[in-house]
């Protein structure tokens, strides 16, 4: 695998547009935390003594006292209480997971380039609106956020989509590992960046509008560098299109044979990939979307010290990521395990 080949360079442009999709739906999770006017989130009815808090309103902003000690707070102009927090927090996944079997559908119907080009410029439209429809309604900003959901579904379909045509079986695991680290290489960086954003003259706006403006500029990326099939790249090199279109299986397209729904739902393996997606989407979502909150509202963090702290677990994700496809390449390149032991035990250990 060379280091500049073209499946390598589709590994990196995707570990871009992975971690730009991520800034859009996580970016919410420190920036509601510069929106939200610290005084209304009042916990009156709290049962525990552990943390403390006394919230005093002022002209600039308010006053925290806690661990015997006295932070002033940037105040933000939106009193939404912690219910709304909740469900703006919440629901990009509601079209996420709307938008999952349409844009399988359109992907295989259509391209993955063109599919999901026209789906990230659409995502970056939506995010670049934050700022526009926040003020004026909670409602459409929760319409905006679930087109935000919407259209970052068709990511990780046109991802493995590419995939099936790129990677050779005993370069998947670095490839495909490398690209899908951005999921957490973008939860690392997009916090401590929202959080120095907010810190600015602009505030919670800028988060937005810098989130969409980088976005604008990946579309163009992806159109100069991602192409469905080696076939159809105009820079690749006649070698690589050869090792590739001998390696990789034949992807078929249109097929007029029906899909096996009924054998779908009652395969057994289906349903344990789907309890061990559920598993693990848990688990990243809920650090995603809760630990921020839980840092500000119980052990009372600032902006840069929450964002710092809430991005680690992700460092270590991603170190895990490229340790863990690079031994599962090993694995299967000397033959010690067979490709299902492999997935099955890299799937235990995460």
């Amino acid at each position: 695998m060379k280091y500049l080949s073209e499946r390598v360079i589709l590994s990196l442009v995707l570990c871009l547009g992975t971690i730009n999709m991520l800034a859009q739906r996580v970016n919410l999770s420190i920036a509601i935390l510069c929106m939200t006017s610290r005084c209304t989130i009042r916990d009156n009815n709290s049962t525990s003594n552990k943390y403390p808090i006394r919230v005093v309103q002022n002209s600039s902003g308010c006053s925290i006292e806690s661990f015997n000690e006295t932070k002033t707070v940037i105040d933000g102009p939106f009193d939404w209480d912690r219910s709304s927090w909740g469900v703006l927090l919440g629901v990009i996944f509601w079209g996420y997971f709307l938008g999952q079997i349409p844009a399988g559908i359109l992907i295989q119907k259509f391209s993955v380039r063109s599919v999901l080009l026209t789906s990230l410029i659409l995502m970056s439209t939506s995010t670049i609106l934050v700022p526009v429809v926040a003020i004026r309604s909670l409602y459409l900003f929760c319409a905006v956020r679930v087109l935000t959901g919407l259209t970052s579904a068709s990511w990780f379909p046109g991802f493995y989509q590419l995939w099936a045509a790129w990677a050779p079986p005993n370069e998947r695991g670095l490839l495909i590992g490398f690209a899908y680290a951005g999921l957490h290489v973008g939860s690392a960086i997009t916090m401590p960046i929202t959080g120095a954003l907010c810190q600015t003259s602009l505030g919670w706006s800028l988060v937005f509008y810098f989130y969409g403006a980088v976005s604008f500029v990946y579309c163009m990326i992806w159109f100069m560098f991602v192409y469905d099939e080696p076939k159809l790249n105009p820079r690749i090199s006649m070698k690589e299109k050869t090792y590739l279109e001998s390696t990789c299986p034949v992807i078929m397209k249109n097929s007029q044979g029906k899909i096996p729904i009924k054998s779908i739902l009652t395969s057994l393996p289906v349903w344990a990939f789907i309890v061990v997606n559920i598993g693990i989407d848990w688990n990243l979502y809920t650090f995603l979307t809760s630990v921020p909150t839980y840092m500000r509202e119980v052990l009372h963090f600032d902006f840069q010290q929450n964002a710092l702290l809430s991005s680690l677990p992700y460092i270590g994700m991603w170190i895990g990521q490229l340790i863990f496809g690079w031994i599962s390449d090993i694995l299967l390149t000397r033959r010690i395990l067979t490709l299902s032991v492999v997935r099955k035990l890299m799937n235990s250990i995460g």
